[in-house]
């Protein structure tokens, strides 16, 4: 789930993405007189807001193939009176896809990609897709996949399913920061992924490599998913504090945390 104003009336719309099958069927929502309200559906787009460039956060989308997860460009999502459409594509490295990636400016205003690789790694892109950085560290973590019927490699007892990972959001500030989460845990082989704690970081680029310019303290929760307020310096995140097992119910908690 994503937000937007796209209408302009100052109230942000609710952008859903849904499956049904190997389908997508995202919806659009509002509130209106303290009621959600249905606005559009079986819209066939992945939502995802992205602060790009200065730190606005605009909302885009990519679309799903048969046999693509992710296909065609990643581009900005528009209303136009009451259908929505995509516009302004954005040219990606290889590797990148809407839900792993963000572009930043360095020094000398050059446009750079930054994306979180499957493995966990932050890897810096020049424009024309040269590789100029990859972290040894790992970052993101993510607990959160879909799953789609994949034979081509399957064996008596093995799993008919590939799973999709969709990674953490990578938010650049206005002034330049590029700010990530960093959970704590278990990457296991496989779709087999636990995170017990975590914590923000907020990186800068030096000209060759991301460097650290401040880290939160680490939380014993695992980070779900989170937004960056830039003015307030401020962090909302959604925190898993106990996971759902066989024998109870998780629970979750939204922290706000001041950046210092």
């Amino acid at each position: 789930m994503d937000s937007a104003d796209l209408d302009g009336d100052g109230r942000p719309e609710a952008y859903v993405t849904i499956f049904n099958g190997d389908a997508l069927v995202s919806q659009v929502w509002v509130v209106r007189d303290d009621t959600l309200v249905r606005k559009a559906d079986r819209l066939p787009y992945f939502f995802r807001s992205i602060a790009l460039d200065n730190g606005s956060v605009k909302l885009y989308a990519q679309e799903m193939a048969l046999k693509a997860d992710f296909f065609g460009d990643v581009r900005e999502v528009a209303r136009n009176g009451t259908a929505y459409t995509l516009r302004n594509p954005v040219k990606l490295p290889r590797g990148a896809m809407l839900y792993n990636f963000s572009r930043f400016r360095d020094g000398a205003g050059n446009e750079l990609f930054v994306l979180l690789n499957d493995d966990g790694n932050l890897v810096v892109h020049a424009a024309d897709g040269e590789e100029l950085w990859r972290s040894k560290e790992k970052y993101g973590g993510t607990e959160m996949a879909f799953k789609r019927t994949d034979l081509t490699d399957v064996k008596y007892g093995s799993d008919p399913y590939r799973w999709i990972f969709l990674q953490q959001r990578i938010f650049v500030t206005p002034e330049g920061e590029i700010v990530v989460p960093q959970n704590v845990g278990s990457w296991s082989m496989g779709h087999s992924r636990t995170f017990n704690a975590s914590r923000m970081l907020g990186l800068r680029w030096n000209g060759s490599s991301l460097e650290k310019a401040w880290q939160t303290e680490e939380h014993e929760q695992y980070l779900a998913d989170y937004f960056y307020d830039s003015a307030t310096r401020e962090v909302t995140s959604l925190e898993v504090v106990k996971h759902e097992g066989m024998f109870g119910k998780g629970a979750s908690v939204v922290a706000i945390r001041k950046i210092r």
